[in-house]
């Protein structure tokens, strides 16, 4: 004895009203949390951009300090001097001596 079961499936009574309701409140709340997290994110990466950017700008300040360095000394005994950029206890100065002009390093 085998019974058959005739279930009249119709398009939507597979899906229940609570289903259905919790499925839109999950679409309308990430919806909405995206609405509100994409301007703080777009926030957070520009001033991550621009910290990056300010640091790599001291980086290489600090490289042009010591290649100057390196290349023209650092000047020993305060003179006349003119300043051209410094940074935190960095200086890079241009000094005359004897008619000529050049680079030096004033820590």
């Amino acid at each position: 004895m085998s019974q058959t079961i005739d279930v009249d499936l119709d398009e939507e009574a597979w899906v229940s009203d609570s289903t259905k309701k919790l499925l839109a409140g999950m679409i309308v709340g990430f919806f909405l949390m995206a609405m509100v997290a994409t301007p703080v994110f777009v926030e957070y990466y520009q001033e991550t951009y621009h910290s990056g950017f300010a640091a790599g700008h001291l980086d290489g300040k600090i490289e042009a300090f010591e290649a100057i360095d390196r290349k023209f000394g650092s000047l020993p005994v305060p003179r006349r001097y003119e300043t051209l950029f410094s940074l935190k206890a960095f200086s890079v100065v241009g000094v005359s001596d004897k008619g000529v002009r050049t680079l030096r390093v004033l820590r």
